[in-house]
C-alpha cells in the first residue's frame, strides 16, 4: 500500500507541474497576441489619422522609400517622411 501511496502521489505532482507550465507558456502567448494586436490597431489608426489631416498622401516612388524615413507602417502599408528642403518635409504612402 504505501508503494501505490508514492506513486499516486509523485503522478499527481507531475501532473501540476504540466498544468502549471502550460498556463505559464499560454498566459505569455496571449499577452505577445495581444500586445502585437494593440500596436497593429494604433498604427493603423495613426494612418487614418494622417490621410484624414493630409487628405490625398501620394504613392511613394522607390527613390522616396529609399532616402525618406518611415512613420508608420501597419500591414502592408507605410507613411515615410521625404525632405524637400530646409525645414520642409513631403508625405508619400507605400502601399
Amino acid at each position: 500500500m504505501p508503494k501505490l501511496w508514492v506513486a499516486v502521489t509523485a503522478g499527481v505532482i507531475v501532473l501540476g507541474a504540466a498544468v502549471v507550465m502550460t498556463y505559464q507558456y499560454t498566459k505569455t502567448a496571449y499577452h505577445a497576441v495581444g500586445f502585437n494586436d494593440g500596436v497593429i490597431d494604433s498604427n493603423t489608426r495613426m494612418l487614418q489619422r494622417f490621410t484624414e489631416i493630409a487628405g490625398t498622401i501620394p504613392v511613394c516612388t522607390g527613390k522616396q522609400q529609399h532616402e525618406g524615413k518611415e512613420i508608420v507602417s501597419a500591414k502592408a502599408e507605410a507613411i515615410y517622411a521625404v525632405a524637400k528642403g530646409p525645414g520642409m518635409i513631403s508625405l508619400c504612402r507605400a502601399k
